[in-house]
């Protein structure tokens, strides 16, 4: 029932603003004939362009990465985290589809790709890549990957069930109902689900929700009805926080950078952290984040979440 042309991704050309020598320093320039590109001034010249041109002049720049190393999928994994940040979801979708390839034992990159197809609208092939991920068997370090996953496929066929032009709206219909079946959460006032992209890396969730009370690994479960997912301690996470009726107030969302065994200079661990407010409902709002995590620094803020 899916029609042909859904199995094929538009990649879209990145639209620069700045294309002129004069308007790249000298240390970029000499950062580009190197065959060892320095990580940190590409990023740093990356959100520079970011700042004055947008988000496809970072990008470009970026690319320079996957130029030099086109068979290294942890540094290609990094470049498809800022594409997703800067919703630039094409562009997340092939970076994505590298990784996949030579790395298809790793159930996030499914989810990643799933994601960014929902997000450019084509659900159809979304679809498959969510069913890849919540049916194949996966190795007990992703912890619990399939329901985090599952939850998310659920939120997707939510909005889409019901779409008349939709090629699968049948399947879709069904599909809703035998997960929404298995999972219990029929509505959440906020959920919280982060992932890394770095193998090895212990991170850990923390929640302190308004009572001052943390949910965490040594703490699962919170007077309120916080509740938090088993603790993955190898990388990748994912890991997920979630309270059906919260109680009004700040919700501070922070990430432990617990340990990490990167032995790697061209690479940085980042968060990839999705919030939902009103999860499972018609007043649900979604914000992503993509946060840079300092080798010096233990905690690290996301985001603080008012309810209302």
């Amino acid at each position: 029932k899916i029609p042909e042309s859904k199995f094929s991704v538009k990649q879209l050309s990145l639209e620069c603003k700045s294309r002129l020598k004069k308007e790249v320093s000298k240390e970029i320039l000499d950062t580009l004939l190197n065959p060892q590109l320095d990580y940190d001034a590409l990023y740093q010249e990356a959100n520079r362009r970011l700042t004055n041109y947008g988000s496809h002049d970072a990008l470009k720049i970026l690319s320079s990465l996957v130029e030099k190393k086109p068979g290294d999928a942890v540094l290609t994994r990094d470049v498809a985290y800022s594409a997703l940040e800067w919703e630039l979801n094409e562009q997340a979708f092939y970076l994505f589809k590298r990784v996949q390839k030579s790395r298809p034992f790793e159930p996030q990159t499914y989810l990643a790709i799933a994601k960014s197809l929902a997000k450019i609208g084509n659900y159809e092939l979304s679809i498959l890549y969510y069913e890849i991920a919540i049916t194949a068997k996966w190795d007990n370090r992703f912890g619990e990957f399939r329901r985090i996953a599952a939850l998310d496929y659920l939120n997707l066929l939510s909005q889409i069930k019901d779409q008349n032009s939709f090629a699968l709206k049948d399947y879709a219909t069904s599909r809703y109902q035998t997960l929404r079946n298995e999972f219990a959460e029929e509505y959440a006032d906020l959920m919280v689900v982060i992932s890394w992209n770095t193998d090895n890396t212990d991170i850990d969730l923390h929640v302190i929700e308004p009572t001052g009370e943390k949910c965490y690994y040594k703490n699962t479960k919170t007077r309120i009805g916080g509740a938090m997912t088993q603790d993955v301690t190898q990388g990748y996470g994912p890991e997920m926080y979630i309270i059906q009726d919260a109680k009004k107030g700040k919700y501070k969302i922070k990430a432990k950078y617990f340990s990490s065994n990167r032995n790697r200079t061209s690479t940085r661990t980042k968060i990839f952290a999705t919030t939902y407010k009103n999860w499972g409902t018609k007043d649900e709002t979604i914000v992503d984040k993509v946060v840079t995590l300092e080798d010096n620094k233990e905690m690290h803020d996301i985001l603080t979440v008012y309810i209302k």
